[in-house]
Order: C-alpha cells, then structure tokens, then sequence
C-alpha cells in the first residue's frame, strides 16, 4: 500500500459528515477558498522542500534545517524508539498522516495550534514534519523548548519584521511564559505538542481563542496499516495482532507502545531487559548513571557532566571517571550541544522510548537507590533546567516506586519542603502519603499547599477533593450509613463542582467529578448518587459534542468523555 500524502479534497465550510467520508477514501483535507488551495499547494510541494535556499532563514535563532544540512542515520534506529531526528522528517519511509494536513490547514488559516496526546503518540515527528514541509516565505523556527535568552533574541531578530515569526515548540508547558511575550510582543504564530497529561492544566492566556488542538491519539486506520506496512521487516513481526487491537491500544497507551505489544517482534523488549540485567549485574556503577539519565529525560531535562561527576559516590573520583562511565554506557547515552552552556559536556539517552522501558523494567530496588544518591548528592543549582525539571521530579509515582516504605517516602519530602516551602511540592507530598493511605497527614500536607497558594491554585484544591474523597470512599463501602465518611465525599464533590465552575480548565475538574461520581454510585443509592451522576451526564454530554468539533480545545478527550458518558447513563439506566 502507498501513501496518499498528496491526495487533496477542499472544502467550502468544515462538515464533520463531508470530513469522515474523505478521510475514508484517502484524501486530506483542506478548508477554505480556492485561493487558499493555490498558497497551500505551491508552498507545500514536496520537491521545494529540498531544494528552497535556507538564506533567508539562516540568519535567525531556530531555524529549520533543509534537507541538504541534515546529518542521516539509519531509519531503523527511528522505528526502534529513538527521539525523532530532522532526517526523520524528511525521510520518506516515515508516514506523514493525516494530522499532519489537517495541522498544516490550521496554520493557513492563522491559527495557532496544538499537537496533543499520549507519550510516545508521534507528536514530535508531526511537528518537524511539519516544520520541514512547510518550507514558507516566511521566518520559520523549532525550538524543543523556549528559553528566555532565546525570546530575547526572537523578540530582538524579529521585531519590525513584514512576515509573521512562525515558531514550532515541542514542550508547550515548559515554554508558556515564552510563548506568552512572542505573541503579545511580536505577533508570533505557535505550533507546539504536548501530553495530554499536562495539556489538561495548561492556561494558554495569549492564545485564547486563537487555538486549534490536535489529537496525535487517534490515528486512522488507512495511516495505521501504512506506517505498519513502512516499518523494516527485521524488527515486526511476520503476523502482527488485528488491526482493532493495535487501533485501540494506540488510543489507550500510545503509538508505539501499542507497535511494542501487537506488532514489533516480542523479543525486541525481552532481549532489551535482559540487557538491562546485565548491566547492571556487570557494572553497576555504569548502570546507574544511565538510569539517573532515564529519570532525569523523564523530567524533561539531560545531564550535565557536573551531574554526573557529583552523581559518582567514589571519594577519589576524578573527571577521566565520568568520561569512562559515558563510554561504558554506549550506545544508550549521546552527547549534545547545549548552548546556554558550552563550558561542559552534556548527555541525553538516545532513545526516549527505551528510556520508559528502562524505568519500568529496572527493578524498585536498584529505582530506589538511584534516585535517593540523585537527590542526596546533585544540588539544584547543577541540575540542567531546574526550574523544567523540578515540575516532574518529585511526582509520587517516583516516590513510591523509591520509597515503599512510608517513613522513608514522608522524610524524603519532609527534606524536600524544609528548602523549597514550596506549595506544589507540598502537594506531592500530600498525593504520595495518600497513595500510601495515610490520609491523616495527607490533609495536614494539603492544607498547607492551599494556605500557601492562598487557595487560587484549582489543581490542589482538586487534589485537596481527591484526597477527601480517598480517604472517605473504601469507609463507606464497609459502612454506607458511616455519616462522617459520607460528609467528606459531599465536600470532595462540593469543592469540584466548584473547580468545575470557576476554573477555565474545567474538564480536568469534570473528568474527576464524573469518575467519583460513579464510583459512589456503585455502592450507594441515594440522592446524592441521582444528583451528582445526571449533574456528570449533563456535563459530559456537552463535553461529548464540544469534543467531537475538529480543531476544538477538547478533543484529546473524546475518548475519556465517551466511555464516562456512556457509564454514566448505563448506571442512570438511559
């Protein structure tokens, strides 16, 4: 089967009807006037893309490589997990699919926009297949994430400019205060990605209204057995599982870890954590400084040689270790250039994806260990981006993979707040000791973290009601006449109704509502259930439509909104 990459339908208007049936028969779509077509088509051409002079471009922060300026590598390492590369972008053998026109159609029309989705869902090779193929007359940028000297120096090569900046971003929550001054002060158009995860809590104040999102989920299903059929026969399998099966995992835990269960050769994963065993069994010492990489990539960040140097628990370490301990890590570690800092050496693993695998498959133990020396021995003032990293470090699900035991999870945060005082980190806490149901000092942590965010953080107060709710629900499965467990699930809904009212991010809020909504439903059968499930209903059925709109704010979600909204009416017996 070949791609349909150039097979094109313009429409007047956007028809959901009109949308489905082309898409179905292999065309993308454009909408707008003919006009519209012409400018798309004669800047889209994909022998432009190579050939166009880069001059105009060059002199720019950010500017995307042409193709005659990209290094290659083998496709081969792309389809195995490694972090999307430009020659990935231009190379042929990786799909472009339908987003990719769909999000190419939003930036013609002048809009900013979002690639939203799971981990490991295709949001970076949307993203610079995008940015390569767009190849305009106008400045176009790419930027992993936005630093600040980096604005200055966009807003300073900009400003006055006749042309629009058009800036691609791949971490859109870590560049919000950056994106925020680029449109306001020079106009900026922003394409960016993130996880849905953290999507759910992003404010996008310059951007409000002007925004369309894009869910890099959900693929369909002509793209699906096209990028299947595009990946090297050495490492699938010779009958991969149905269609469906890899459909619905796609959408439930991403692209490629979907490929991994049903159509990559199941060795690849068993050969890999075989390998990591014995590493670790072999030398530990190396082996831990490559899961300290995995930890830290998964809080956004790389590692610095300062990082690693401190990392090192020999007394008599010397900087030559460091570089032995790279070398023996291999082919799992990679140098890279950072500019904000080119007085040292920095390392990234190469491969995201095996980065995930690693941290799953290592085993709690050796977890542990490794991030206890990492926060032990590693200031934040040598930690690369620390102000990036810190928003995912101390999330609980680290935590209580470390520290199994509560008293050891409780001091690592007592230590933790005694130098931040820090409301969000208070918060961890509070999620961590609740997880590990001590709910009587989860309340004591999460009333700190709203007395010290004043109480205008709507993310604590939603976990201030998750944690009220924890805490009360298994109570009144033993005891449903129990009034004080029930006079905490009133409070826990209470407090969401209201995130739900007053926070401009009120799915996130509704997501929550409706979940607890069902869970009491399944115990109890009392007004409260009548209320608090047609109360989800009647939310969820709008969320359901406002979801289904292509380009909507809320479209990342039509799956959650679906399965809830069916569940609730099932439990409402509609």
């Amino acid at each position: 089967m070949q791609t349909q990459v150039n097979r094109w339908i313009l429409l007047r208007k956007d028809d959901e009807a009109a949308r489905a049936l082309y898409t179905s028969l292999g065309f993308h779509i454009a909408v707008g006037d003919t006009e519209d077509l012409l400018k798309f088509i004669s800047i889209d051409l994909p022998d432009k893309v190579g050939t166009k002079s880069t001059n105009s471009r060059r002199i720019f922060t950010g500017h995307v490589p042409s193709v005659a300026e990209v290094a290659q590598r083998p496709i081969r390492n792309f389809f195995l997990g490694a972090e999307p590369e430009w020659s990935d972008a231009y190379s042929s053998q990786v799909v472009r699919r339908r987003i990719n026109s769909a999000v190419k159609n939003s930036i013609y029309n002048g809009r900013h926009v979002a690639i939203v989705g799971l981990p490991l869902s295709g949001k970076s090779t949307i993203l610079r297949q995008v940015a390569a193929e767009i190849g305009a007359d106008r400045p176009t940028l790419f930027f992993e994430r936005i630093t600040e000297p980096q604005t200055d120096k966009i807003v300073a090569e900009h400003t006055g400019q006749s042309s629009r900046a058009l800036i691609f971003v791949d971490n859109l929550i870590d560049s919000r205060e950056a994106i925020d001054r680029l449109v306001g002060s020079i106009g900026a158009q922003i394409v960016s990605a993130e996880q849905s995860i953290y999507f759910d809590s992003v404010t996008l104040r310059s951007m409000q209204g002007k925004l369309d999102v894009h869910s890099s989920s959900e693929i369909a299903n002509q793209d699906l057995q096209i990028i299947i059929d595009s990946i090297p026969v050495d490492i699938r399998r010779w009958h991969p599982d149905s269609l469906d099966s890899v459909f619905n995992d796609s959408g439930e835990f991403g692209l490629f870890e979907s490929f991994r269960r049903h159509v990559y050769d199941e060795n690849l994963t068993s050969r890999f954590r075989s390998k990591l065993n014995e590493f670790e069994a072999k030398d530990q010492e190396a082996f831990d400084v490559y899961i300290m990489a995995c930890y830290v990539a998964s809080c956004r960040t790389i590692v610095s040689f300062d990082m690693i140097y401190t990392f090192l628990p020999k007394r008599d370490k010397t900087y030559i270790d460091v570089y032995d301990i790279v070398k023996r890590i291999g082919s799992f570690l990679v140098e890279v250039d950072l500019a904000d800092d080119p007085d040292q050496d920095h390392f990234s693993v190469r491969s995201g994806a095996l980065a995930r695998i690693a941290l799953r498959e290592c085993k709690a133990q050796s977890f542990g260990r490794i991030y206890s020396r990492f926060h032990n021995s590693v200031p934040p003032r040598l930690t690369v981006d620390y102000e990036v990293f810190r928003r995912y470090a101390y999330d609980n699900d680290h935590a209580r993979r470390a520290f199994p035991k509560l008293e050891d999870g409780r001091k690592f945060y007592e230590q933790l707040v005694r130098v931040s005082d820090n409301a969000y980190d208070y918060q961890h806490g509070a999620i961590y000791l609740s997880k590990m149901k001590s709910f009587t000092e989860a309340f004591s942590w999460i009333d700190k973290a709203i007395s010290k965010s004043r109480g205008r953080v709507f993310s604590i107060r939603n976990t201030h009601a998750r944690i009220l709710f924890e805490a009360n629900i298994d109570i009144l499965k033993l005891n449903t006449s129990d009034s004080t467990a029930l006079d905490g699930i009133e409070e826990s809904m209470s407090v969401l109704e209201g995130c739900i009212k007053n926070d401009a991010r009120r799915s996130y809020h509704l997501l929550r509502f409706s979940d607890q909504a069902l869970q009491y439903s399944s115990i109890m059968d009392d007004e409260n259930r009548r209320i608090w499930l047609n109360h989800s209903y009647d939310n969820l059925q709008q969320m359901v439509e406002k979801a289904a709109i292509s380009n909507s704010r809320e479209i990342y979600n039509l799956r959650k909104y679906r399965n809830l909204y069916n569940e609730a009416r099932i439990a409402l017996g509609r």
